[in-house]
């Protein structure tokens, strides 16, 4: 008689275990697991603490303590696309290739920013930006102009002359 050679190893069937768990409350397409907007809202605290990044979602809630920002600052970005302050703090290539261990799935709503809120430096149109920078400038240049006499100053009163 031959012994029975199981089919899969203890490895794989962890894994699938673990893919398991990570669909539920997620829906599969094409092997990978997608959360919608309302089911990332539900994890907002510390005993389930998820955050969406570039329109992929993480599952924080074992970093909470680890993070050198706090936990206040995982569970202020969960429960939605945080991709804009996780960009505008510029974290390092280790600290972007240990996410990797936190993936969980994708986000159904891509990469949009959290609330559908339109802005910061990535949304700016090309005018907003422009005006950041030439509306100091055209001030310091009046400023330079009215010191050094090529404009009138147009707070300083003149005072009638009086003729003999």
């Amino acid at each position: 008689m031959e012994a029975e050679v199981p089919t899969e190893t203890k490895a794989e069937v962890e894994m699938q275990a673990e893919v398991e768990t990570k669909a539920e409350g997620g829906k599969e397409a094409e092997g990978e697991t997608v959360f919608t907007l309302a089911e990332v809202e539900k994890h907002t605290d510390a005993e389930s603490c998820w955050i969406v990044i570039e329109g992929k979602v993480y599952d924080v809630t074992k970093y909470l303590d680890d993070h050198p920002g706090g936990h206040d600052v995982l569970l202020d970005a969960s429960g939605g696309d945080s991709t804009e302050d996780f960009n505008d703090v510029g974290h390092s290539k280790p600290a972007i290739k240990s996410m990797e261990k936190y993936l969980i799935g994708d986000f159904a709503g891509g990469s949009s920013a959290k609330g559908g809120k339109a802005g910061g430096k990535a949304n700016q149109s090309g005018l907003a930006v422009l005006l950041q920078f030439a509306v100091p400038i055209l001030i310091a240049m009046l400023v330079l102009a009215v010191n050094n006499g090529f404009l009138a100053n147009p707070f300083e009163t003149v005072s009638p002359t009086v003729s003999p």
